[in-house]
């Protein structure tokens, strides 16, 4: 069986392998590692080119779909340095999973995400409204809508 190490090894170079070297240092939840924090060590592993927060969360998303186990949770923001101007208590953090249960934990959460948004999406698509030129708005065109039944 392959292990973090060897995975890495075989990726070409490029922010997936980057990131993933730095998240190898960060193997456990206690671990974890805040997304400022993370994105600061990253634009150092890849100098000179330039990584943005929006390319490094693609990245995370590409290192898990290739089915390795990069978690995200809270952190407290005081246990490392953040953003000036951010006022939130807890901050994101990522990290390697190192139990199962670690992993359990985070997939309870993220696959709730996916719960969320696949019912805001059916609502949508089974209750859409429309807004008319007139800035109304209403149901679309051929679908009967039950009026007041108390209306006098």
């Amino acid at each position: 069986m392959k292990n973090f190490r060897d995975i890495l090894e075989e990726m070409p170079d490029g922010i997936e392998k980057s990131l993933g070297k730095v998240l190898f240092k960060h193997v456990g939840k206690e671990q974890a590692v805040n997304r400022d924090v993370l994105l600061a060590m990253l634009r150092i592993e890849m100098a000179p080119a330039k990584v943005d927060d929006r390319k490094m969360r693609a990245a995370i998303n590409n290192l898990r779909n290739e089915g390795l186990r990069v978690c995200s949770c809270y952190i407290e923001a005081d246990a490392q340095p953040v953003k000036a101007g951010r006022k939130t208590r807890f901050q994101k953090g990522y990290y390697i999973a190192r139990t199962n249960r670690e992993y359990e934990e985070f997939r309870e959460r993220y696959l709730s995400y996916a719960r969320s948004i696949w019912g805001a999406t059916r609502s949508m698509d089974h209750n859409h409204k429309v807004l008319t030129p007139e800035g109304n708005v209403e149901p679309p065109a051929g679908m009967e809508v039950q009026g007041n039944l108390f209306a006098m």
